[in-house]
């Protein structure tokens, strides 16, 4: 993620800047629900995972919280900084880490 905003400053401030573009919005909310599917069957394809909730996607909502710190950042520098890419990716494993243990048994 990190790597595709910092190499394509378009995407990067269509995704990350406030615009009011509701089909951008929509449409970045909808990758990262499909990321997130794919993220937790990468997970469950590998490690044996606890039960998730049924009505939260725990994965993609791990990603649209990252994405507002790099977005935070893209308001205050007009780009993602390293310090700012460490906290998203922080914001990311924390609520990730209230779902899923330090270790996992592999399958």
């Amino acid at each position: 993620m990190l790597d595709i905003y910092n190499d394509d400053a378009a995407a990067r401030q269509l995704i990350l800047a406030q615009h009011g573009l509701s089909e951008v919005v929509q449409a970045d909310r909808q990758h990262d629900m499909e990321l997130g599917d794919l993220m937790y069957k990468l997970f469950d394809q590998h490690f044996h995972l606890p039960v998730m909730p049924g009505d939260v996607d725990v994965f993609a909502l791990a990603m649209e919280l990252s994405d507002r710190v790099y977005a935070r950042s893209v308001q205050l520098h007009e780009a993602i900084t390293p310090r700012m890419a460490e906290e998203g990716k922080r914001v990311f494993e924390a609520y990730l880490g209230l779902y899923l243990p330090p270790f996992l048994a592999k399958r």
